[in-house]
């Protein structure tokens, strides 16, 4: 069992986290001194010190500068994800009402499939048949589509 210091400890690091933690849809932007991660074309993380030098604003303008090292390690893993899916994918017509167009999507908490014949879904990926939706389920994993779609790209 842990101690009351130790448990008032990771609370402490923990709401610093969630403190470092953008709003949705706003990137995170640190502050002179912050440690910061950013992700390379190869998915490597490095660990950068804030000081608002043309590196620092080019990776916060960019959209890329995470607070922790999970946060970078996420997105990584949803961006290869989004890889591995889109070898089963295709682009779909959307002026096109009969063409079917597969996507997973979350519902209720869990990963759902539909058809769609609109373009009213936010799917990074869509598939040309339920077969094609099916075998890119089976080759990449439910639970790192689930990921993916719950926590995001960027």
């Amino acid at each position: 069992m842990k101690t009351k210091q130790q448990l008032t400890d990771e609370i402490k690091t923990l709401q610093a986290q969630l403190d470092a933690m953008p709003e949705a849809g706003i990137n995170y932007k640190p502050k002179m001194g912050d440690n910061y991660f950013t992700i390379h074309s190869d998915g490597s993380i490095d660990r950068s010190t804030w000081s608002a030098d043309e590196f620092d604003k080019a990776h916060y303008e960019c959209g890329n500068c995470y607070p922790t090292r999970e946060a970078a390690e996420r997105i990584v893993r949803n961006r290869m994800t989004l890889v591995k899916l889109r070898e089963f994918a295709f682009v779909p017509d959307f002026s096109n009402p009969k063409q079917e167009k597969h996507h997973f999507d979350m519902h209720k908490g869990g990963l759902s499939w539909t058809n769609i014949a609109m373009a009213d879904s936010e799917s990074p990926v869509y598939f040309e048949t339920d077969k094609l939706r099916y075998d890119a389920r089976e080759a990449v994993g439910e639970a790192a589509i689930v990921d993916m779609l719950e926590g995001g790209l960027v």
